[in-house]
């Protein structure tokens, strides 16, 4: 039997990094060598800060996200993003004619085009791994001609579809540290009511302005600490910004190498609504407060949202009602009703699935043997 050589193809934020990571670590525990695994990703994403220090191979394409705009400086930049793309299809094309992989895992992305692009043209087995409720662009474009398609939900249109869940980066599970030891790793006083203000890797312009905002209440709330995750490139503005008070129980960091001590150490989250997201508050029993992005492809980030807030694991606030005020106020009743909150951590947890990462393998296993 031949060696299986692995590309996982996709990037951009953090959620794609860490989904290929979880996918990888899988796929070594199953026997590939962690040498015979490359992951493909974009210059302009998370990959090239987290990757590294994981000890896989790292390749870098040029390319960005196209603008979905029609506005001039829209079209500008999507004529760059073209270019972009053709240099980066070519030299996946080069890359892929001299070292043949085995298969072709993609995770979605800007970053995923070209390998799945050059796996169809080259007959490479191509499995892609949709962990939305709703495929993004590039999954919708090659989840017909895919040789599996790995999903999240059951209700996934896509075709020859294995539901396994979300993998999830190491460590991110219910109980993993108890909340008294996690508040005492990341300094937080250990009585406190904690609420996490996560905006994800980039950051999220709307969720920092409201944790700045919810910085001037929190001499009303004298037991709430606000943990707020700006995103790197955000962190400078947020942490100069005129609105938000410098509260000793608002702790402000631009990213969180270590979620799963703030998982567990949090009483409430308020964040987007991505696919790794939802899948991370499911696996620790987190309660939630979801603000999905507005203008997500396919809307996804709303459907993710709303299959928590239906299975009563969440609220849901659309950023266009957004505000300190009504967040205050919804924020306030959860952390008052005990009873509430412990439901909604049941609730989260019987969404979780439990072993994707290893499902996720044994799928792109089937081929390319």
């Amino acid at each position: 039997m031949k060696e299986r050589r692995v590309v996982i193809a996709g990037g951009g934020t953090g959620g794609h990094v860490f989904l290929s990571l979880a996918i990888a670590d899988a796929l070594v525990r199953a026997g590939v060598k962690k040498e015979k695994i490359t992951l493909l990703g974009s210059k302009r994403g998370q990959e090239s800060e987290l990757v590294p220090r994981s000890g896989y191979g790292l390749v870098l394409l040029s390319g960005r996200g196209v603008r979905r705009s029609l506005a001039p400086s829209a079209l500008i930049a999507n004529i760059g993003a073209a270019i972009g793309l053709a240099r980066a299809v070519l030299s996946t094309f080069l890359r892929f004619v001299r070292s043949r992989p085995t298969v072709v895992v993609s995770v979605g992305g800007y970053g995923a085009f070209s390998g799945d692009l050059v796996a169809v043209c080259l007959r490479i087995p191509l499995v892609l791994v949709t962990i939305d409720s709703v495929p993004g662009l590039v999954h919708r474009l090659f989840g017909s001609v895919a040789q599996a398609n790995a999903v999240a939900f059951s209700t996934s249109a896509l075709a020859r579809a294995h539901v396994t869940g979300t993998p999830l980066r190491e460590g991110i599970r219910a109980g993993s540290v108890t909340a008294a030891q996690a508040r005492q790793l990341l300094g937080l006083v250990s009585t406190a009511k904690v609420i996490a203000v996560v905006g994800g890797s980039l950051g999220a312009g709307r969720l920092n302005d409201l944790a700045s905002a919810l910085s001037r209440r929190l001499d009303a709330h004298s037991d709430w600490v606000i943990y707020h995750v700006t995103g790197r490139r955000n962190y400078e503005r947020v942490a100069n910004d005129p609105l938000r008070v410098d509260h000793p129980r608002h702790v402000l960091v631009p990213f969180c190498e270590r979620m799963d001590l703030l998982y567990s150490a949090a009483d409430l989250f308020v964040g987007r609504a991505g696919g790794s997201t939802i899948a991370e508050l499911c696996a620790c029993s987190l309660p939630s407060l979801l603000v999905p992005l507005p203008h997500a492809p396919g809307d996804h980030q709303r459907k993710n949202a709303d299959l928590l807030e239906r299975a009563g694991a969440s609220v849901m606030i659309e950023e266009s009602t957004l505000s300190a005020d009504a967040v205050e106020k919804e924020i306030d009743a959860l952390l008052g009703d005990p009873g509430r909150l412990s439901a909604m951590s049941q609730a989260a947890r019987s969404l979780c699935v439990e072993d994707a990462a290893t499902k996720v393998a044994e799928v792109v296993l089937t081929y390319g043997a």
